[in-house]
């Protein structure tokens, strides 16, 4: 039986044999792990064990196998953020995720990554973290196409699939700091200035130009640990015409300055 919690890391568990996950105190009869992948996006505490009755609380995370216990065999890992850009990607997904790794194309890619990852880590070759590293990353990238196409998924996952929504998004992720406004991403995407609002806000949670500060914030955040540019240039660089704006947008939406966010991360 194993316990976990954290923040702001997705856990990871792929089992062979058989298992049932409780969340938060709920028995998910649901997640019945065999050859299955459970993922955690949040880190909530979770308990994972043989079934769902009662059980003592000295067995949990136990060094020594439980008597009677049914053999299984888990693969366990975890996704980090270094910063707060993936945190909306996140909240979209529902608090535990079960994908099978049988059947399906989809899932069929899924148990080819989860089997590369166990190969590797059993034979540790030349290289073999940044391998593992990359395919976590793929595995990463295929659990969101799978909360998708399962409509496990909600709001900045469910905009970035919706056709002119998602290109919106794609020209504020890849072009922050051109000026935009909300005329100007609806008209860059064929829609009306009011249609264009209502669905932004009605997928994504909030309203695009909320959105927009966001992530130029998470942008600026990133050029003030990653580079030594002024304040001035990557207020400039994040969309901002003038230093005291980005400095306030920044305090407001950060909770710190941008100077005491690079000293920091010193």
């Amino acid at each position: 039986m194993a316990e976990g919690a954290g923040a702001r890391r997705a856990d990871r568990t792929t089992g062979l044999g058989s298992a049932v996950e409780q969340h938060k105190g709920r028995n998910r009869a649901d997640a019945r792990i065999r050859r299955d992948l459970v993922v955690l996006p949040r880190d909530d505490s979770h308990l994972i064990a043989s079934d769902g009755s009662a059980f003592d609380p000295s067995e949990i995370n136990a060094s020594e196998p439980v008597e009677a216990s049914p053999d299984i065999i888990m693969l366990c890992g975890y996704f980090e953020f270094s910063g707060r850009g993936a945190w909306p990607l996140l909240e979209a997904l529902p608090p535990a995720i079960v994908l099978g790794c049988a059947g399906k194309a989809e899932t069929c890619r899924t148990s080819a990554l989860v089997k590369l990852i166990s190969e590797e880590l059993a034979e540790r070759g030349p290289g073999s973290d940044a391998v593992i590293d990359c395919y976590a990353q793929a595995l990463f990238v295929q659990v969101l196409r799978s909360a998708i196409n399962e409509g496990l998924a909600g709001g900045l996952l469910t905009a970035l699939a919706d056709p002119k929504i998602g290109a919106a998004l794609n020209l504020i992720h890849d072009r922050p700091g051109d000026p935009w406004n909300l005329e100007g991403l609806a008209s860059a995407v064929a829609m009306g200035r009011t249609a264009f609002s209502q669905r932004f806000r009605e997928l994504a949670g909030m309203p695009a130009m909320q959105y927009l500060a966001q992530w130029r914030m998470q942008v600026a955040g990133a050029l003030l640990v990653r580079t030594q540019a002024s304040i001035a240039d990557i207020a400039e660089r994040s969309g901002y015409a003038s230093e005291v704006a980005f400095r306030k947008s920044f305090r407001r939406i950060m909770g710190v300055t941008p100077g005491a966010w690079r000293r920091g991360a010193a």
